[in-house]
């Protein structure tokens, strides 16, 4: 049930994430080739691939990343141990998980409240652009990606390994014995 909820949600993030960072190359493209070919500076794009783009990819992509089970991970180490121990350290590490984010999103939400009140706004040389809304774009990223450790962590403890997750390929993927 949680899958048919957050893999929905994850394909919308990604795409959304793919337009921010699609826009931003084509942004910084069209500034370059205006200070080449035609010696203009394409003002404010510092303050907004950083204030909108960047936000809108970082913060969706933790979300995409953690319900696809996609992030990085070293477990050199955890892979020498024998199953049981192994479940514990992935459930301990998942726990460790889901408290960072937990922390993170609620201070993210906080600085969104408080940024909300007072309309927050960046110098981008030209204008003052609004990036209160991007503070709430970045809670929201980070909120789905504690429901995923929440979710991956409440398997842990029940089953002792994570949820499949269906590829884009439709191909089901076993995250085998408590990979984190």
């Amino acid at each position: 049930m949680v899958n048919r909820i957050l893999e929905p949600l994850s394909r919308l993030c990604g795409v959304i994430a793919g337009v921010a960072a699609t826009l931003m190359m084509l942004h910084i493209l069209i500034g370059v080739i205006l200070r080449v070919v035609f010696g203009i500076s394409l003002l404010g794009t510092i303050a907004i691939v950083s204030d909108f783009y960047m936000v809108v990819m970082v913060f969706l992509g933790v979300f995409v990343v953690s319900f696809q089970q996609e992030q990085i991970q070293v477990d050199v180490l955890a892979e020498q141990f024998p199953p049981v121990l192994r479940r514990i350290t992935d459930t301990i590490a998942e726990l460790a998980t889901l408290a960072f984010l937990a922390i993170f999103t609620i201070g993210l939400g906080t600085s969104a409240l408080q940024k909300t009140r007072i309309h927050e706004r960046v110098d981008a040389v030209f204008t003052h652009l609004t990036v209160w809304p991007l503070r709430w774009v970045a809670m929201a990223g980070l909120a789905l990606a504690t429901l995923v450790s929440l979710w991956h962590f409440s398997r842990l403890l029940i089953n002792g390994r994570l949820p499949s997750v269906v590829r884009e390929d439709n191909e089901e993927t076993d995250s085998g014995e408590g990979q984190v």
